[in-house]
């Protein structure tokens, strides 16, 4: 590079990449490969139902005890620094007398995947 010169006025000479020598492997994980993805924890610390009130299509009101489960998301993450506790929210699944329709309660915002950590949780690895 010349001093004299602006960076943009070097042109189109850019530096060469280097090439890497193949391993003769494929991408990703290879045979054998340990996982590592959380899991889901059979005995959580805290469960939250979440049970919709009303059909989506025509408002009609649910009997809570004819819910049956649908799904659920468990999020990890401590309470305080010592303690780490499980919240699982199982959703459920509602279906209207009057319509036939099938509803199922709506996660929090902030649970998002199946297994995830909480925000406070994020924060300390970070």
């Amino acid at each position: 590079m010349n001093g004299s010169k602006l960076p943009s006025g070097d042109g189109y000479n850019k530096p060469k990449r280097k090439n890497r020598t193949s391993s003769g492997r494929k991408r990703g994980g290879q045979l054998g490969h340990q996982r590592s993805n959380m899991q889901h924890d059979d005995n959580p610390d805290v469960i939250k139902h979440l049970i919709t009130g009303k059909s989506s299509l025509c408002g009609e009101a649910f009997d809570p005890n004819n819910a049956v489960f649908s799904t659920r998301r468990p999020v990890v993450g401590p309470p305080e620094i010592i303690d780490i506790i499980t919240s699982e929210y199982p959703e459920h699944c509602c279906r209207c007398g009057e319509c036939g329709t099938e509803t199922t309660g709506n996660f929090p915002d902030h649970v998002k995947v199946q297994v995830q950590y909480t925000p406070n949780n994020l924060a300390l690895i970070s």
